[in-house]
């Protein structure tokens, strides 16, 4: 077979290899493709809901679940965004303090069931069944003592009570930062990233792919030598391996406790350093912030609000994750109002939360004085639970 000839076999045989090369790469794309958007709808089906994951977007509930947009943060682009994890659940089993997403409305008129796609997140303070259809209804809030003193019907929802239709499903997990990763892909900058990384990706395989044309005689005596010097630093490994036993063998009795015991109080150690110690571990400070006169489906009803500041300074054996707020009259200590507050994870630090709870307008007096309660819910890793409480004097105003 002439030069010439071997040349003209040689370009074939390299052109069905990119050509496989190319078909290999399609496939891996279209796979990796699939796989992302059955996760999605596979979640899905496993938490009972077509969005199983939600990017917070908003700022109304921090500092619970983070969303900021704020410009010295990168707004839309802001890393901080958490990933929430959400469970599709039977209406009735919302309680008052869970975190529910619903959809937003784009119209004030409920019977054509025009709804936004884009989900809200708000705390339920208020689950009401309607005794005729069966329906539940939810009033909801943020958390956010900075932007949310307020209701859904003054941020273009235009209804004060969501229902049951609207509901997507509750918070029961959250990843921090992730919102924010997938916020910045989202954008015009983060898929300029997203191509240039594929382009890489594909550069890289047709370059490595490309190695094949190596000489096999040469490839094979490189693969041989690395193999050998791979063998004699495995050789020279075990061997310093063998020198350490002997010298700790004797000593086996104390050197073995002494590692797992490092072992088992490494992160504890680590995590007690990082506490903030000698702070109050609960609540430490509540500031009635008053009330507000709104109408619900069973007539009217005051809301009062309370700034709610708590602690939980990182000590790694206890948890602080929910409060109780009560109204309760001073006199027969019966309790006129309850609000509930939780998360889904273990916060650490000091953080301010606006809260409140209803009141029916025919069992408060406005000017009289009440007792606001806080109650935090305390637990350890070991099982103990206890309370922390914290009562102030309030006179019930109106804002």
């Amino acid at each position: 077979m002439s030069e010439n000839q071997n040349d003209s076999l040689e370009k074939k045989e390299s052109r069905k290899s990119d050509i496989k090369d190319f078909i290999e790469i399609i496939i891996f794309l279209g796979l990796a493709v699939l796989i992302v958007f059955s996760f999605n709808w596979i979640l899905g089906a496993i938490m009972h809901t077509d969005s199983p994951l939600v990017v917070v977007t908003s700022e109304s509930m921090e500092p619970s679940y983070w969303g900021s947009n704020r410009g010295d943060w990168g707004g839309v682009n802001d890393i901080r965004k958490d990933m929430l994890i959400v469970r599709g659940v039977d209406p009735s089993t919302i309680e008052v303090g869970d975190t529910i997403v619903f959809y937003r409305v784009k119209t004030s008129n409920t019977s054509q069931l025009d709804y936004d796609r884009e989900p809200i997140v708000h705390r339920v303070n208020r689950v009401y069944q309607d005794n005729v259809t069966g329906d539940y209804w939810f009033t909801t809030k943020g958390d956010n003592p900075a932007t949310n003193d307020d209701f859904v019907e003054i941020i273009d929802i235009n209804e004060l009570q969501i229902h049951e239709f609207r509901l997507i499903g509750k918070i029961v997990g959250r990843i921090p930062y992730m919102g924010g990763i997938i916020s910045y892909f989202k954008g015009t900058p983060g898929r300029y990233v997203l191509i240039a990384i594929v382009a890489l990706v594909l550069i890289a395989t047709f370059v490595f792919s490309s190695r094949g044309d190596k000489d096999e005689d040469v490839f094979d005596e490189e693969e041989k030598k690395t193999e050998e010097l791979e063998e004699t630093k495995k050789s020279s490994f075990l061997d310093n391996l063998k020198k350490f036993y002997k010298k700790t063998a004797k000593y086996k009795h104390i050197v073995l406790p002494s590692f797992v015991l490092v072992l088992i109080v490494f992160v504890p150690i680590v995590d007690t350093l990082a506490a903030d110690w000698g702070t109050h571990f609960g609540v430490t400070d509540v500031v009635y912030d008053g009330a507000e006169q709104k109408t619900l489906f069973d007539g009217p009803s005051y809301f009062a609000y309370a700034d709610v500041t708590i602690n939980c300074p990182g000590h790694w054996h206890q948890k602080f994750n929910s409060f109780t707020l009560q109204i309760i009259n001073q006199t027969t200590g019966e309790i006129l109002g309850e609000g509930n507050w939780t998360v889904v994870y273990n916060f650490e630090g000091t953080k301010t939360f606006s809260s409140g709870c209803w009141l029916d307008i025919d069992s408060v007096t406005i000017g009289a004085h009440y007792n606001l309660t806080v109650t935090a819910n305390l637990k350890s890793k070991f099982g103990r639970t206890w309370t922390d409480v914290k009562t102030i004097d309030v006179a019930l105003t109106l804002r």
